[in-house]
């Protein structure tokens, strides 16, 4: 029944015998069925908050970890110290640059632009003290993938050749300004130009919002303009109240 040299069961198998031979079993060999221990795995699911705030495929710092989102989950990126060091900064750089873009669209008061302004600096300042500029070969490496990656490189102007970078604009004054509603235009023809815009339709409400943008005259202007524009405007208007 078995090749010569291959273990073989020898004897009467009884309970005694059975329960001589597993108690000579190195400790922890054998678990019952019902006392295994369930397997975790090794990144828990991100939790909702801290995971709406990172991106797919984006680097974070979980616990001191350098994690790389992926799906709903935080994976480790397994990243060299010297590397992680890298990492940790540029993180700290997109931050800073997300709260300078936050306290413009918030219309924050000056002063709290100004302030996150200048924290963007420091950060920035900081990082490139000790790194080199964030468009440099080895930077650009370590955070190869990251999706906002293109937004720290938009923060300087490299030289490859002097491998010196000067700052962008964002450093000095304010560059996005929160979308405001038109209030007024001069024409039938402007009122309709807000409605596609806004819309992305002929909404009646929306033009007869402004001082002499009738319906009558806002539909004669439409028949204008997709009688020139066929391609651009087929078929008939909506006909909103």
């Amino acid at each position: 029944m078995y090749r010569g040299g291959e273990p073989s069961l020898v004897g009467e198998v009884t309970p005694a015998n059975l329960g001589r031979a597993i108690a000579s079993l190195p400790a922890g060999v054998y678990v019952a069925t019902d006392a295994r221990a369930v397997e975790h795995p090794a990144v828990a699911p991100a939790e909702s908050a801290g995971l709406g705030a990172v991106k797919d495929g984006a680097f974070a710092e979980r616990d001191g970890v350098i994690v790389i989102r992926s799906g709903d989950r935080f994976e480790p990126a397994h990243l060299p110290s010297s590397v992680a060091g890298r990492v940790r900064g540029m993180l700290a750089v997109r931050d800073a640059v997300r709260l300078v873009f936050q306290t413009q669209l918030d219309d924050a008061p000056e002063e709290y632009i100004t302030e996150a302004r200048k924290l963007l600096g420091n950060t920035y300042d900081s990082f490139v003290a000790r790194y080199g500029p964030v468009s440099s070969r080895e930077n650009v490496k370590a955070f190869a993938g990251d999706p906002d990656q293109p937004l720290l490189l938009s923060l300087e102007a490299y030289d490859p050749v002097t491998r010196t970078a000067t700052k962008t604009p964002i450093f000095e004054r304010r560059t996005l300004e929160r979308c405001r509603p038109v209030e007024h235009v001069e024409t039938a023809a402007e009122a309709l130009a807000v409605s596609l815009n806004e819309t992305g339709e002929i909404h009646w409400p929306r033009m007869s919002s402004f001082p002499g943008a009738t319906r009558d005259n806002c539909s004669a202007n439409w028949a204008a303009w997709s009688t020139a524009t066929p391609r651009a405007a087929p078929g008939r208007p909506p006909t909103g109240t």
